[in-house]
């Protein structure tokens, strides 16, 4: 079984989906392909949008069936404040106990930063730090069943 990943972020605009996508190809390339044969679940890219591709229950359902199968939760936390999907997504994380971290490509002041800071591991601002982050995290899972 893979290690699975679960990646949490604002899927609304343009901008948002090109971020995920940047930041996607960063990563394959900052950790040299160290996460190929992990299973990264993005909910846009493995489900569709909400009540346009799938009905927005079943969206729901498959989301929350991926996240409670996943060792590893990524936050992307971008914007004045947490996008409310990406919020509800690493509240969830972290009453399942997931290893959750954040990234951040913004360098400003997080919003209730005690409370991000008690449901992540750490926030990172940037691909490299947020690719060694996954290794670690990877590492601290185990080897692939």
């Amino acid at each position: 079984m893979a290690r699975r990943i679960f990646f949490a972020s604002p899927e609304y605009s343009a901008g948002d989906l090109e971020l995920i996508d940047s930041l996607l190809l960063r990563l394959e390339v900052v950790t040299q392909g160290r996460l190929k044969g992990s299973d990264l679940f993005v909910p846009h890219l493995n489900v569709g949008d909400y009540d346009v591709d799938v009905p927005a229950q079943q969206w729901v359902d498959k989301c929350l069936a991926a996240l409670k199968e996943a060792d590893i939760v990524v936050c992307v936390l971008n914007g004045r404040q947490a996008d409310d999907g990406t919020a509800y997504f690493l509240g969830v994380a972290h009453a399942l106990g997931k290893y959750t971290i954040g990234y951040l490509s913004e360098r400003r002041q997080l919003p209730h930063p005690a409370l991000l800071n008690a449901c992540t591991v750490n926030v990172y601002g940037g691909a490299k730090e947020l690719g060694a982050a996954l290794l670690e995290g990877l590492a601290r899972v185990g080897p692939q069943a």
